[in-house]
């Protein structure tokens, strides 16, 4: 968060980590952060880290000098596809939300949303130069950062190194050294399951070192929660209201197993413990 209002800073990001680890959900949770004041998802998400963060920390201060209308989040899901239509997937589809009627009808962002089209129903490639110029106008038009998200960006880097697509990779490079005139910037982050080099396993080795050399112009965040956080966070999201019939209920039926196991467990100190290793042995 404080990366949004400094000046000489890292702008664009990997997360990595396994599937099912919370990288969406994360995303999801930060975009909300960074939308605008009056938007709903806005407010839970700024009571969230009111809740969990202490009150005089530097990231509560950077969500505090957010904009008041927030970032422009262009977020796009990465498919078999080029990145280029991923990223004017993204542009539109976020400029759409965070524009004004009046600004939608500019003839910059009617030519993007018309190449967006083209090159879904026809095939044709968007350049790399169109969605650079894209975020330059962009930024310019809507007046504050835009927060470009790739989610599964590897579909994108499977599809361009079948393809040899060296130009999407190249276009990535670019955005991550992309330093714009002004005070509003672009930001990126990229989601990932593995390495670029993961992706590129394919490719000669010139290439895939070509690849790695790439990524090191991201900043990556290894992506996982330990096991105490993931415990803490099951628990939060289990309803207890209604759980002392279940209760009795299963207490009942483990003390049953249990006389009917008691030779196994006999030399335990408690039933409570003996109740625990005979879930685990059943399991």
């Amino acid at each position: 968060m404080p990366a949004f209002s400094e000046t000489k800073t890292n702008r664009a990001w990997t997360l990595t980590g396994v599937y099912g680890t919370g990288k969406s959900a994360f995303v999801h949770y930060l975009t909300s952060l960074c939308s605008g004041q009056k938007n709903k998802a806005h407010q839970v998400a700024l009571d969230i880290a009111r809740y969990f963060l202490p009150e005089n920390s530097p990231e509560l201060e950077a969500i505090a000098n957010l904009p008041e209308k927030g970032l422009l989040n262009a977020v796009a899901t990465g498919q078999q596809e080029s990145l280029t239509l991923t990223l004017a997937r993204a542009l539109t589809d976020g400029a759409e939300r965070f524009l004004s009627k009046k600004q939608r009808k500019s003839d910059f962002f009617m030519r993007l949303v018309d190449e967006r089209y083209e090159a879904e129903y026809s095939g044709v490639k968007i350049k790399t130069k169109t969605i650079l110029d894209a975020l330059k106008e962009l930024t310019q038009l809507a007046k504050t950062h835009i927060l470009l998200v790739v989610d599964e960006l590897g579909k994108n880097l499977e599809y361009a190194a079948r393809h040899q697509g060296q130009e999407d990779l190249y276009l990535l490079q670019q955005i991550a050294e992309l330093e714009l005139k002004g005070e509003h910037q672009v930001y990126f982050i990229g989601l990932l399951h593995q390495s670029f080099g993961g992706y590129s396993d394919r490719l000669s080795v010139t290439e895939q070192n070509e690849w790695n050399k790439i990524q090191g112009r991201f900043e990556d965040i290894p992506f996982s929660e330990s096991p105490n956080q993931m415990t803490r966070l099951i628990g939060q999201v289990i309803d207890r209201t209604k759980a002392e019939p279940i209760e009795a209920c299963v207490n009942s039926f483990a003390g049953e197993w249990y006389e009917a196991l008691g030779k196994r467990f006999r030399n335990r100190k408690s039933r409570r413990i003996s109740w625990q290793m005979f879930i685990l042995y059943i399991h």
